[in-house]
């Protein structure tokens, strides 16, 4: 079976074993392309910047030998031009994710695509969950795993 493009969508701001199983897992269904939150659209969706600028995000996901390539995301939310100018086979979501999930849904049909949207599970939640990652990350400098 040939595998298509699958797309994921994330902030990816203190880089964790999570987001590496997020990536890996999201890898075995095709291509892997990643969207990149721009800075400033984290302030529209969370309410803050994230810790590290857009760039340096970029960069520790470029050190990620399953993720194809890393692209921004939409500079306007709900437009998904995105989705429309790659067109997926496949979009993975995280566990956190369900607000995309419905959006997502809503506006497919608009562009005529039908993708398989795939959510996963959480991986070690407890340990891994970002506003924990977050201010661990604030309090010692590291950023990231990579």
């Amino acid at each position: 079976m040939k595998k298509g493009l699958a797309l994921v969508f994330g902030t990816f701001d203190v880089l964790h074993p999570g987001h590496l199983w997020f990536l890996k897992t999201a890898s075995e269904y095709g291509r892997l392309i990643a969207a990149l939150t721009p800075d400033i659209m984290c302030r529209y969706y969370k309410g803050r910047l994230p810790c590290r600028k857009y760039e340096e995000r970029k960069r520790c996901l470029e050190k990620i030998s399953y993720v194809s390539k890393i692209v921004p995301a939409d500079m306007r939310s709900g437009s998904f031009r995105i989705v429309e100018k790659l067109r997926p086979s496949v979009i993975v979501l995280g566990y956190d994710q369900e607000l995309l999930r419905s959006h997502l849904i809503r506006r497919l049909p608009d562009f005529n695509l039908n993708p398989a949207l795939i959510t996963l599970k959480p991986y070690r939640r407890r340990l891994y969950r970002a506003s924990r990652l977050r201010a661990l990350a604030e309090n010692t400098g590291n950023y990231g795993i990579i």
